[in-house]
């Protein structure tokens, strides 16, 4: 291999572990939130929960505290991973002529990883945004946009995955929007009405 690929290789390979990473770090922000909101919950004598809430009670003390910094990192990784998905999906769509069909699908993935993401965060920080309507709104737009963006996305993969196993997956990306054209196959019917 040339020099050349071996850095680009480490470099995508940078790029994705940094951004599994912080999407690992959100998803635990967000379970440290639920896990305080559980914990909270009143409990009946002598039940699990209530032995729980006498181990944590430390943790439970300093609720608010903790909650106000949770709230500001799982905001701060939210946004990240909605910009950071659109960007993919969206550089993804723009190199639809250089980029190969398993590249496309493999941005489509990390897209999807965004996604789930991003909607635990938002699912954490619900009370912030009924009291905020400006930010939820604008995020509502971005989130329409994602969507639409990852579902095409997605009928592209499942349509290709399913009727074209034996494809070569190392095919320009734009060599493949053809085969689009007449009826769709069954199996990417099923797919779509699932979703």
């Amino acid at each position: 291999m040339s020099t050349l690929m071996i850095v680009l290789l480490t470099q995508t390979f940078q790029a994705i572990t940094s951004f599994v990473a912080t999407s690992s770090l959100c998803v635990l922000a967000a379970l440290c939130w639920q896990f305080l909101d559980w914990l909270v919950l009143p409990r009946t004598n002598g039940s699990y929960g209530q032995t729980l809430q006498h181990h944590f009670s430390w943790f439970i003390e300093k609720q608010a505290l903790i909650k106000g910094v949770l709230k500001q990192v799982i905001l701060g990784f939210a946004d990240q991973q909605l910009v950071t998905g659109l960007a993919m999906l969206i550089a993804g769509y723009i190199n639809y002529c250089e980029i190969s069909v398993y590249h496309f699908i493999i941005v489509t993935d990390l897209a999807w990883l965004s996604s789930v993401t991003h909607l635990l965060s938002v699912s954490c920080l619900r009370g912030y945004f009924v009291e905020n309507p400006g930010i939820r709104d604008s995020r509502v737009i971005g989130m329409v946009c994602f969507f639409t963006m990852l579902v095409v996305s997605c009928l592209f993969g499942v349509y290709h995955n399913q009727i074209y196993a034996n494809i070569d997956w190392s095919a320009p990306l734009r060599c493949r929007f053809s085969s689009f054209r007449g009826k769709p196959a069954p199996v990417w019917v099923i797919h779509l009405s699932l979703l």
